[in-house]
């Protein structure tokens, strides 16, 4: 969820475009690795490759850092700057609609192969996490769903535009113990109140409600009409917190 900022994970499988993930205590530092290959040099290098669109420097990129750097780094020092960088740059009329796509799916293309090539732990506590009604902006939910799995949970994505009325039967259904939407625009954050009032009406134990996005700094005062746990903050620490609360 955007305004969630990226928790290692031991065991993470090498999948296309991936590395295998590191202790925290593995982690190399940005200042270690010097020259074209430090954090800065290679987002200025990828976002010039992506509203350039160009796939294969970008991808050369991808490949260098995933050599030098464990993959939850990559991910908040690399592809999420870069997202930010160029979404920032398309408000100031300085990168096109088009390229600002084309970084959204390059960025969105490797999270969810991150997302979907972890087998997550069987015995882990159960999150369903999405974008909530009307809500097509879901890079921040990836994020998200990705550094709950590496943290042990079990996680359900389910992607964009969830329908307030599928949700009293998902969880009716799946019984999970932690549910995350995200909202970037009003229009999407004002159908989470919806959300907290559907799960009032289900019988205990309900699903911890949590919920963030853009949406809610724009307009801070919709924090307090939804009946949940508003996210803000880096998402290490967010997974941190909520892997203490819910284990098992």
């Amino acid at each position: 969820m955007r305004g969630v900022t990226p928790p290692p994970a031991r065991g993470l499988p090498t999948v296309p475009g991936s590395v295998p993930a590191a202790a925290p205590s593995s982690f190399p530092g940005t200042s270690e690795i010097q020259s074209d290959h430090g954090f800065a040099a290679m987002q200025k290098r990828l976002m010039g490759a992506l509203i350039a669109f160009d796939q294969r420097s970008a991808e050369q990129v991808w490949i260098e850092a995933c050599s030098l750097y464990p993959t939850e780094k990559i991910c908040t020092e690399l592809l999420m700057p870069v997202q930010i960088a160029v979404g920032e740059g398309w408000h100031r009329g300085e990168v096109s609609v088009a390229a600002e796509h084309f970084c959204s799916r390059f960025v969105e293309g490797k999270l969810l192969n991150l997302l979907n090539g972890y087998v997550d732990n069987p015995a882990g506590s159960l999150v369903i996490v999405g974008c909530a009604q009307a809500e097509m902006h879901e890079l921040g939910a990836i994020m998200l769903s990705l550094f709950m799995k590496w943290a042990g949970f079990r996680v359900i994505y389910l992607g964009q535009n969830v329908p307030n009325s599928t949700i009293e039967e998902t969880v009716r259904q799946l019984r999970p113990q932690i549910l995350g939407l995200s909202a970037t625009t009003v229009e999407s954050a004002h159908n989470l109140t919806e959300v907290g009032q559907i799960l009032n009406r289900i019988e205990p134990p309900r699903p911890h409600f949590i919920f963030g996005g853009m949406a809610f700094f724009e307009r801070p005062d919709l924090r307090g009409r939804i009946q949940g746990q508003f996210l803000e903050g880096d998402v290490r620490q967010i997974v941190r917190d909520m892997a203490a609360q819910f284990k098992k």
